[in-house]
């Protein structure tokens, strides 16, 4: 399609949440959607597993493509959330190794919805080099919301991704409820290209 628009791939992390935050993620993330349905969205949770699971999960599980508000309330609904970690450094690393799958060479932006808690001992250092690589070698900005991470708290994990992600953001945004993710997502999707004709 010879029309430009930049695709967008929501992570969401799934692990040490309460049902009210998967169902605040469910209802901000249609709300965009609904906003601005010329996009091409896909989803990708962290995998579900108590302990660290081995090996890279699946990247992304709902695929980047035109969606509605009722394909997000499926998602949601089939996708549950868990009471256990993930490995956030295999996430990104999936989302690296099937960038060209994913993203087709277009300019892109990962949403890394996260409580920023569970990381499975991930390797900062590695992590942040994955993250930089997919902006300085594929365009790939990445923002990051913390979900409940209180005012006063340091997350020296998700304030990485954000400087390596090229995203602009001093820092993580701080959401505690739907309509402070979806304001999050908002601006997070400023000057976003789209294309009509999709």
């Amino acid at each position: 399609d010879p029309c430009t628009f930049e695709p967008v791939l929501f992570v969401v992390d799934r692990t040490d949440i309460v049902a009210e935050d998967w169902d605040a993620y469910r209802e901000a993330i249609a709300e965009r959607v609904d906003a601005m349905p010329d996009t091409m969205y896909g989803f990708m949770p962290y995998p579900m597993a108590f302990g660290c699971p081995e090996g890279l999960p699946k990247a992304p599980q709902e695929p980047i493509g035109k969606v509605t508000s009722a394909d997000i309330e499926r998602w949601f609904n089939e996708t549950i959330s868990s009471a256990g970690e993930a490995p956030l450094e295999r996430v990104f690393e999936s989302i690296l190794k099937r960038v060209e799958e994913n993203f087709a060479g277009r300019p892109a932006r990962v949403i890394l919805i996260s409580a920023g808690r569970a990381t499975c001992g991930t390797d900062l250092s590695r992590l942040t080099d994955i993250v930089a690589t997919l902006h300085a070698d594929y365009d790939i900005q990445t923002y990051v919301l913390g979900h409940r991470v209180t005012p006063t708290a340091v997350n020296p994990t998700l304030s990485a991704i954000v400087e390596a992600g090229g995203s602009g953001w001093g820092d993580f945004e701080r959401t505690y409820y739907a309509s402070a993710i979806s304001q999050a997502i908002e601006r997070a999707l400023t000057d976003l290209e789209t294309c009509p004709t999709l």
